[in-house]
């Protein structure tokens, strides 16, 4: 009994901790679990904590006070609002079910898996015959067999692969690294020691298995430009010996100083990229042959060559662009960000969404009820068969198949299920085939159940659905209450100017028009239409179709873009601020200067002002919601969050 007692004091004083108040509005409480997961999310790293806390705490009221008026208003009533929040919701839902959740474990494999190369070989044994993999299959165990018992690997390649194609270089890949493989062969050659073999692996396709010859640490990707000399299709041996010898010239002219783009057009015979100098895709492992991609990185300096290498498609002679390395960095946004969207365009995501059923199933906690297959088959095949279907339902007796935390779906349910999905091919109606699709119910029946009950299974998805829509509602009554408010009472925003004016001055000022161009080019021939007819530059624009944008106004000093600090004089044309991430760039024509402050006129403030103007009515509307909702701070909580 006393320890009844005792742990029934601990449960309602851990409810007691998590249920209390922090603040009070009128009637309405926050506790102190939603403040703190609010500002824990917005105030990392705060170096004065206590600071921090009061700062957010005045912030965060004056927000439940806007909110609480949109509610009395029932904006959250409105057609728009209701919209935007099933589609978040929806949207949310949707995360949830992705597989994102499991998608950080793969994330840090791949980065793991990306630091290193993994030199293979391989050995294939196809499946000649769709209906008999007996031979291929007794064939593949013997040569694993072998492997075993000691038989080098290049031996047992040449003794049990066959087919010309997959003996080639005694079964020698070359380097693959992260991704250049489907997940599941990525995994079982990462996972081998350096000179081991691999079990059997059988795909559609035959039985592989797969030997790590050696590791290194990964070399990264390769920008490259190439020259080839193509191989038509019943290309002749004499037909290559004269491609190799013009190769053998064009790289001997490309070491003493001939320009390789100009090479390209006169002979490369890709057409994909002879238009473009050569440059190729990104070349990265296993994703050319290995002839080409030993070439390409063996190049050692940038803009270097290789000599002329044979591959089945042609010569190649390849121009080393940039060398770019491999990005291990797993503390930058950026590096992760990309990382994240290689595993999500790839097989790996069938696996965090497999990973998630399971997850799911144990969470609604599935449990299968015993039923009679065979009757349950010819049920649904005569439902499915039914020319009146909906007699036909009536008649079906309701029995359980299996069940979740507070729900168990019934053969009713299944039948309606099977014939939303039947294809009208009544012979596909087999025992593997309702097998197969009772795996599939199971599958949709239980998301659909984890979804209606998600805020029961992850608390985060009540608290981002609230915060959504209080953000949503803090939006509709800010434009309303203030920021229309403001824009729309010319009369009192003059008043405000007027009792301000010494706050809207001109800091050291240039009248200027600035200019923003996509692309080198249009960037140089935009710089000299301006240089030779500034007054022109509207027009000049409208002439680049959109690739030039410009604009004219008076500036402050520190807001015109540019490369360093610059002494501004009339008909100065800034040299371009060059964005080197797309190649975007942007300059200056200055038309005008002034050197010493001097007062805005009213439309030159109106949008300073207005910012101004709303802070005002915002204020004034916060002492009016504190009259009618009055904010009480509980200071013995508040002390205990320092």
């Amino acid at each position: 009994m006393k320890k009844l007692l005792f742990t029934l004091s601990v449960v309602c004083f851990l409810f007691a901790a998590k249920a209390q108040t922090i603040f009070s509005y009128g009637p309405y409480k926050v506790s102190k679990e939603e403040f703190l997961r609010a500002f824990n999310k917005n105030n990392q790293g705060a170096e004065n904590k206590e600071k921090a806390i009061k700062e957010y705490l005045d912030l965060y009221s004056k927000f439940k006070l806007k909110v609480q008026a949109a509610k009395a208003m029932r904006l959250d009533t409105l057609p728009n609002q209701k919209s935007d929040l099933l589609s978040y919701e929806t949207q949310l839902q949707d995360t949830y079910m992705s597989g994102e959740n499991f998608m950080n474990d793969l994330v840090t494999e791949a980065f793991e898996r990306s630091k290193t190369d993994e030199e293979i070989a391989h050995l294939f044994i196809p499946i000649l015959d769709k209906n008999d993999t007996t031979l291929a299959k007794q064939k593949a165990d013997k040569a694993y067999t072998d492997l075993k018992n000691g038989l080098p690997f290049e031996k047992a390649v040449d003794k049990y692969v066959s087919l010309t194609e997959y003996k080639a270089n005694k079964g020698y890949i070359g380097f693959i690294t992260v991704f250049s493989l489907p997940y599941t062969l990525e995994t079982l050659i990462y996972k081998l020691p350096a000179g081991g073999f691999s079990a059997i692996y059988k795909s559609k396709a035959g039985y592989h298995i797969f030997k790590k010859i050696s590791e290194r640490p990964a070399v990264g990707s390769l920008k490259v430009a190439q020259l080839l000399l193509a191989y038509p299709e019943g290309v002749t041996e004499e037909e290559k010996t004269q491609k190799r010898i013009l190769a053998d010239s064009l790289y001997k002219a490309l070491v003493q100083g001939a320009s390789f783009n100009d090479m390209v057009k006169q002979f490369s015979e890709d057409k994909f990229t002879y238009q473009n100098n050569g440059e190729m895709p990104f070349v990265t492992l296993g994703k050319y042959d290995s002839k080409f991609e030993n070439a390409a990185y063996s190049i050692e300096k940038e803009n270097g060559y290789s000599v002329p290498v044979e591959t089945a498609t042609g010569i190649h002679i390849i121009k080393l662009l940039k060398k770019i390395p491999v990005s291990t960095d797993d503390k930058n946004p950026d590096v992760v960000a990309s990382m994240q969207q290689q595993v999500r365009v790839s097989d790996r995501m069938m696996v965090a969404q497999n990973k998630q059923q399971q997850e799911i199933l144990k969470q609604v906690q599935y449990k299968k009820i015993p039923f009679d297959e065979k009757s349950l088959w010819k049920i649904s095949d005569s439902a499915l068969r039914s020319s009146n279907y909906q007699q036909y339902f009536k008649s079906i007796k309701k029995t359980p198949l299996f069940s979740f935390t507070k729900q168990i779906f019934y053969s009713t349910d299944w039948v309606i299920f099977i014939k939303g999905r039947s294809m009208g091919d009544n012979n596909r109606n087999t025992p593997e085939y309702f097998k197969k699709e009772m795996e599939e119910y199971v599958k949709f029946a239980s998301q659909e159940y984890y979804k209606k009950h998600l805020d029961e299974y992850k608390p985060d998805y009540n608290f981002q659905i609230q915060e959504f829509k209080e953000g949503n509602l803090l939006f509709e009554i800010m434009e309303r209450n203030v920021w229309s408010k403001a824009g729309a009472d010319s009369v009192g925003l003059k008043k405000y100017y007027d009792q301000h004016k010494e706050k809207y001055k001109w800091e050291p000022s240039v009248d200027a028009i600035i200019i923003t161009c996509a692309d080198e080019a249009s960037t140089q021939a935009a710089m000299k239409k301006i240089k030779a007819d500034p007054s022109s530059w509207k027009k000049m624009a409208e002439e680049f179709e959109g690739k030039v944008q410009a604009d004219s106004g008076r500036f402050e000093m520190g807001q015109i873009p540019v490369v360093e600090r610059t002494n501004f004089e009339k008909g100065l044309v800034t040299l371009p601020l060059k964005n080197e991430q797309d190649g975007s760039a942007v300059f200056s024509y200055i038309a005008a200067v002034y050197h010493e402050t001097a007062q805005r006129s009213f439309e030159e403030a109106r949008g300073l002002v207005i910012n101004d103007y709303q802070l005002v009515l915002e204020e004034k509307w916060i002492e009016q919601l504190k009259k009618k909702y009055p904010v009480k701070t509980d200071e013995k909580v508040l002390k205990s969050l320092f």
